[in-house]
Protein backbone atom coordinates (compact mmCIF):
# COMPACT_ATOMS: atom_id res chain seq x y z
CA UNK A 1 0.00 0.00 0.00
CA UNK A 2 1.35 3.38 -1.01
CA UNK A 3 0.25 6.83 0.17
CA UNK A 4 0.54 9.59 -2.40
CA UNK A 5 0.14 13.25 -1.36
CA UNK A 6 -1.35 15.58 -3.98
CA UNK A 7 -0.85 19.36 -3.82
CA UNK A 8 -3.27 21.34 -6.05
CA UNK A 9 -1.37 23.13 -8.79
CA UNK A 10 1.49 20.62 -8.75
CA UNK A 11 -0.34 17.47 -9.80
CA UNK A 12 -4.00 16.73 -10.32
CA UNK A 13 -6.04 13.78 -9.18
CA UNK A 14 -6.47 12.47 -12.74
CA UNK A 15 -2.71 12.16 -13.19
CA UNK A 16 -2.29 10.42 -9.84
CA UNK A 17 -5.07 7.91 -10.53
CA UNK A 18 -4.16 7.34 -14.16
CA UNK A 19 -0.45 6.76 -13.86
CA UNK A 20 0.77 5.78 -10.49
CA UNK A 21 -1.66 3.98 -8.20
CA UNK A 22 -2.01 0.30 -7.45
CA UNK A 23 -4.76 -1.68 -5.71
CA UNK A 24 -5.14 -0.61 -2.09
CA UNK A 25 -3.25 2.69 -2.46
CA UNK A 26 -4.30 5.89 -0.72
CA UNK A 27 -4.26 9.34 -2.33
CA UNK A 28 -4.17 12.20 0.17
CA UNK A 29 -5.35 15.63 -1.01
CA UNK A 30 -4.02 18.87 0.52
CA UNK A 31 -5.94 22.13 0.95
CA UNK A 32 -6.84 23.92 -2.26
CA UNK A 33 -8.87 23.38 -5.41
CA UNK A 34 -7.99 20.63 -7.86
CA UNK A 35 -9.57 21.47 -11.23
CA UNK A 36 -10.40 18.48 -13.40
CA UNK A 37 -11.38 19.28 -17.02
CA UNK A 38 -11.83 15.62 -18.01
CA UNK A 39 -13.36 12.51 -16.49
CA UNK A 40 -11.17 10.61 -14.05
CA UNK A 41 -11.46 6.81 -14.35
CA UNK A 42 -11.23 5.00 -11.03
CA UNK A 43 -10.48 1.45 -12.10
CA UNK A 44 -7.99 0.50 -9.37
CA UNK A 45 -9.50 -1.86 -6.79
CA UNK A 46 -9.52 -0.69 -3.16
CA UNK A 47 -8.37 2.87 -3.84
CA UNK A 48 -8.86 5.42 -1.02
CA UNK A 49 -8.99 9.15 -1.82
CA UNK A 50 -9.01 11.32 1.28
CA UNK A 51 -8.32 14.77 2.69
CA UNK A 52 -5.06 15.34 4.54
CA UNK A 53 -5.54 15.83 8.26
CA UNK A 54 -7.06 19.28 8.82
CA UNK A 55 -7.32 19.96 5.06
CA UNK A 56 -10.48 20.85 3.14
CA UNK A 57 -9.70 19.94 -0.48
CA UNK A 58 -12.08 20.81 -3.29
CA UNK A 59 -12.18 18.79 -6.49
CA UNK A 60 -13.91 20.90 -9.13
CA UNK A 61 -15.08 19.70 -12.51
CA UNK A 62 -14.47 22.21 -15.27
CA UNK A 63 -15.65 19.88 -18.06
CA UNK A 64 -19.16 19.17 -19.27
CA UNK A 65 -19.70 15.54 -18.34
CA UNK A 66 -18.83 13.12 -15.56
CA UNK A 67 -16.19 14.15 -13.07
CA UNK A 68 -15.42 10.61 -11.94
CA UNK A 69 -16.21 7.27 -13.56
CA UNK A 70 -16.14 4.54 -10.92
CA UNK A 71 -15.23 1.05 -12.09
CA UNK A 72 -13.83 -0.55 -8.93
CA UNK A 73 -14.27 -0.45 -5.15
CA UNK A 74 -13.36 3.08 -4.05
CA UNK A 75 -13.56 5.11 -0.81
CA UNK A 76 -13.72 8.90 -0.59
CA UNK A 77 -13.24 10.74 2.73
CA UNK A 78 -13.46 14.43 3.59
CA UNK A 79 -13.54 15.87 0.06
CA UNK A 80 -15.76 18.55 -1.47
CA UNK A 81 -16.86 17.70 -5.00
CA UNK A 82 -18.00 20.74 -7.00
CA UNK A 83 -19.50 20.18 -10.44
CA UNK A 84 -19.21 23.92 -11.07
CA UNK A 85 -22.74 24.14 -12.54
CA UNK A 86 -21.14 22.65 -15.65
CA UNK A 87 -20.87 18.89 -15.18
CA UNK A 88 -23.88 16.62 -15.49
CA UNK A 89 -22.60 14.05 -12.99
CA UNK A 90 -20.12 14.13 -10.14
CA UNK A 91 -19.77 10.35 -9.74
CA UNK A 92 -20.99 7.66 -12.10
CA UNK A 93 -20.45 3.92 -11.98
CA UNK A 94 -20.45 3.78 -15.76
CA UNK A 95 -19.98 0.22 -16.93
CA UNK A 96 -19.39 -1.05 -13.40
CA UNK A 97 -19.95 -4.72 -12.71
CA UNK A 98 -20.08 -4.84 -8.93
CA UNK A 99 -17.91 -2.87 -6.54
CA UNK A 100 -18.44 -1.00 -3.29
CA UNK A 101 -18.47 2.80 -3.11
CA UNK A 102 -18.05 4.59 0.20
CA UNK A 103 -18.45 8.34 0.76
CA UNK A 104 -17.66 9.65 4.25
CA UNK A 105 -17.60 13.29 5.39
CA UNK A 106 -17.90 14.51 1.78
CA UNK A 107 -19.75 17.43 0.21
CA UNK A 108 -21.40 17.37 -3.23
CA UNK A 109 -22.62 20.56 -4.92
CA UNK A 110 -23.54 22.31 -8.17
CA UNK A 111 -24.36 19.29 -10.37
CA UNK A 112 -26.72 19.49 -13.36
CA UNK A 113 -28.25 16.00 -13.59
CA UNK A 114 -27.21 13.59 -10.80
CA UNK A 115 -24.54 13.84 -8.13
CA UNK A 116 -23.97 10.07 -7.74
CA UNK A 117 -25.44 7.68 -10.30
CA UNK A 118 -25.02 4.36 -12.06
CA UNK A 119 -25.44 6.30 -15.31
CA UNK A 120 -28.46 4.24 -16.18
CA UNK A 121 -28.09 4.07 -19.92
CA UNK A 122 -25.02 1.85 -19.54
CA UNK A 123 -26.83 -0.82 -17.50
CA UNK A 124 -24.17 -0.94 -14.80
CA UNK A 125 -24.68 -2.18 -11.25
CA UNK A 126 -22.82 -1.97 -7.93
CA UNK A 127 -22.71 -4.25 -4.90
CA UNK A 128 -23.10 -1.50 -2.30
CA UNK A 129 -23.07 2.24 -1.72
CA UNK A 130 -22.49 3.80 1.70
CA UNK A 131 -22.99 7.52 2.29
CA UNK A 132 -22.13 8.73 5.81
CA UNK A 133 -22.07 12.24 7.23
CA UNK A 134 -22.21 13.86 3.79
CA UNK A 135 -23.79 17.04 2.48
CA UNK A 136 -25.58 17.40 -0.88
CA UNK A 137 -26.73 20.85 -1.96
CA UNK A 138 -27.39 23.30 -4.77
CA UNK A 139 -27.94 20.71 -7.47
CA UNK A 140 -30.34 20.05 -10.32
CA UNK A 141 -31.78 16.55 -10.56
CA UNK A 142 -31.31 13.68 -8.14
CA UNK A 143 -28.60 13.76 -5.49
CA UNK A 144 -28.32 9.96 -5.71
CA UNK A 145 -29.78 7.79 -8.44
CA UNK A 146 -29.23 4.10 -9.05
CA UNK A 147 -31.92 3.23 -11.56
CA UNK A 148 -33.63 -0.01 -12.41
CA UNK A 149 -31.89 -0.55 -15.73
CA UNK A 150 -29.11 -2.83 -14.51
CA UNK A 151 -28.17 -5.96 -16.49
CA UNK A 152 -30.70 -8.79 -16.65
CA UNK A 153 -31.27 -10.32 -13.22
CA UNK A 154 -29.24 -7.65 -11.39
CA UNK A 155 -30.21 -4.66 -9.31
CA UNK A 156 -28.66 -1.27 -9.97
CA UNK A 157 -27.52 -1.28 -6.34
CA UNK A 158 -27.65 -4.42 -4.21
CA UNK A 159 -27.25 -2.59 -0.88
CA UNK A 160 -27.57 1.12 -0.07
CA UNK A 161 -26.99 2.81 3.27
CA UNK A 162 -27.21 6.52 4.05
CA UNK A 163 -26.59 7.90 7.56
CA UNK A 164 -26.19 11.37 9.07
CA UNK A 165 -26.54 12.98 5.66
CA UNK A 166 -28.14 16.32 4.81
CA UNK A 167 -29.68 17.30 1.48
CA UNK A 168 -30.94 20.82 0.70
CA UNK A 169 -31.62 23.25 -2.13
CA UNK A 170 -31.93 20.45 -4.69
CA UNK A 171 -34.33 20.82 -7.60
CA UNK A 172 -35.50 17.48 -8.94
CA UNK A 173 -35.76 17.94 -12.69
CA UNK A 174 -37.42 14.63 -13.53
CA UNK A 175 -39.72 12.04 -11.99
CA UNK A 176 -36.95 10.40 -9.98
CA UNK A 177 -36.95 12.64 -6.91
CA UNK A 178 -33.96 13.58 -4.80
CA UNK A 179 -32.87 10.00 -3.99
CA UNK A 180 -33.83 7.01 -6.18
CA UNK A 181 -32.54 3.51 -5.51
CA UNK A 182 -33.44 0.34 -7.38
CA UNK A 183 -32.35 -2.35 -4.96
CA UNK A 184 -33.22 -5.82 -3.76
CA UNK A 185 -34.93 -4.29 -0.75
CA UNK A 186 -31.81 -3.86 1.39
CA UNK A 187 -31.74 -0.11 1.85
CA UNK A 188 -31.52 1.79 5.09
CA UNK A 189 -30.69 5.23 6.30
CA UNK A 190 -31.72 8.50 7.84
CA UNK A 191 -32.20 11.69 5.88
CA UNK A 192 -32.07 15.12 7.48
Amino acid sequence: VKVRNIEPGQENLAAAVGYSVRPGDTIVLADGTDEEPYSVNFDVEGLVVMAAEGAEPIVKNTGEYTSFDLHATTTFKGITFDAGNVAQYIMASKGANGGTYTFKDCEFKNWKLWAISNQYETGSHVDSVSVDNCLFHDGLGSAIRFSETAPEGEHACNYFKMTNTTLYNIVSTDYAGIVQISSNGEAEGDLN
